[in-house]
Formats: C-alpha cells, structure tokens, sequence
C-alpha cells in the first residue's frame, strides 16, 4: 500500500472488502498545523468552538477551492491552509449543512478531527 497516495489493494482492502487512504504528517506538521487560528474572536464566539481540521493529500486547486466555499452555509466558516482545511459550523457537525461528500468529491479523500484532537495528539508525542 503506498502512503498519502492513491490507495491500492491492501491487505486491509482484501478482509474488509473497501479501500481506504492513509494521510502522514510528520509530528511538525501536526504541530503547526495544531497552533493555526483560521477563525476572528467574532466568529468563535457565535459557535460552539469546536473547530474541525480536514486533512487532504494535496492541497486543492483554486477553482476546487472556489466551488467548496459556494457550499458553505452563510452561519458557517472555512478556511483552506495548504493540504488542510479548518471549518467552524456553527453547531456541532450533526447538524451541520455542510455537504461533505461533496466537498470530498472535489477536493479528492480526506479526514476529518477536532481542534482539539490533534492538539492531543501533538501533545501525546513531544
């Protein structure tokens, strides 16, 4: 199985009969990634704060940039960094309006966390 690429048949594929991708960053790309602040005071105070990073293979084209951010429903906010994405919905993701299948249709395979996942998961390998 090749890693942050196009997945082929793994063994994983082979018992579970579906494929999956796999997406690596190196604890300093967590970090960074952990320490960005997309979003105002504003915006954070009129949500939950419960900010959602999406991790991508590559970073997405302009036009694919243009079509997500015609998604997002107008009390929502997203902000592509690089081969991230940071959303803030303005309730928990449940009852979102965001279409993330269709998102993930024009930017290619990714996965989502909370903020506060990955800063977890920095601080679980210093």
């Amino acid at each position: 199985m090749e890693l942050g690429g196009s997945p082929e048949l793994s063994p994983f594929s082979e018992a579970y009969g579906f494929e999956t991708s796999v997406f690596v960053r190196s604890l300093a790309e967590l970090t960074e990634v952990s320490k960005k602040q997309p979003f105002t005071n504003e915006e954070l105070a009129a949500s939950e704060r419960r900010i959602q990073i999406s991790f991508m293979q590559a970073a997405p084209g302009k036009r694919a940039i243009s079509d997500v951010l015609a998604l997002v429903p107008p009390d929502e906010r997203v902000v592509f960094s690089g081969r991230e994405w940071f959303w803030l919905p303005l309730r928990g993701i449940s009852d979102s309006q965001l279409p993330v299948a269709a998102i993930e249709r024009l930017v290619g395979p990714m996965t989502v966390r909370t903020a506060g996942t990955v800063k977890r998961m920095v601080d679980k390998f210093p």
